[in-house]
């Protein structure tokens, strides 16, 4: 009796820790709404080899939730061209920080990525911080614009070592209403 009762516990355990649903960025757990995102907008003809831009497009979203630092980034390459100025990037993290609902990341993001249209002569990736509610709206709190040297992320030689030559944080509310607007023509990307 005491072999079937320890079988019968072991059976149990294995069902409720090997049936557990494994999700995906194909198949995201239901969501209760209104639920926070980050929508990704890139634009690079649609090119798939964007590793290298997006490293260090999303290290300021890793430094607007508070894990990292423009000074110990080992991935912002900024073109010589372009005058950092440290104090102006910091406060815009902030400002952008500051616009999200503390909430925000309670859960996990699975964030959708759009492709610009029409591209334009130049390799750009926008995180924008998200509501979605249950009819789908989105409501952006806030987005920031990384854009790197060069035109077209399909040639090789412009993908490596990519240089930031502007940062563009978004707060202005008008802006925000607009590229709301802008997101809802967007295709995903595939």
């Amino acid at each position: 009796m005491k072999k079937a009762l320890i079988s019968i516990y072991i059976i149990l355990i294995s069902v409720n820790v090997f049936s557990q649903v494994i999700y995906s960025g194909d198949n995201p757990p239901p969501r209760k709404y209104p639920y926070h995102d980050i929508l990704i907008i890139k634009n690079n003809n649609k090119d798939d080899h964007t590793f290298t831009f997006t490293s260090p497009a999303q290290s300021f979203k890793n430094m607007v939730q508070g894990q990292g630092k423009l000074e110990t980034n080992k991935v912002l390459h900024f073109s010589p061209n372009y005058k950092v100025d440290t104090l102006f990037v910091k406060q815009n993290i902030v400002n952008i920080r500051k616009s999200l609902p503390k909430t925000f990341w309670d859960f996990s993001l699975w964030g959708a990525t759009y492709d610009n249209e029409p591209n334009q002569d130049s390799i750009w990736i926008m995180y924008c911080f998200v509501e979605i509610n249950k009819t789908k709206d989105i409501k952006i709190f806030s987005a920031y614009k990384v854009t790197f040297e060069g035109f077209d992320a399909t040639i090789v030689e412009q993908r490596i070592d990519p240089k930031i030559i502007d940062l563009e944080f978004i707060i202005d509310k008008k802006r925000l209403k607009l590229l709301e607007t802008k997101l809802k023509t967007l295709p995903e990307s595939q």
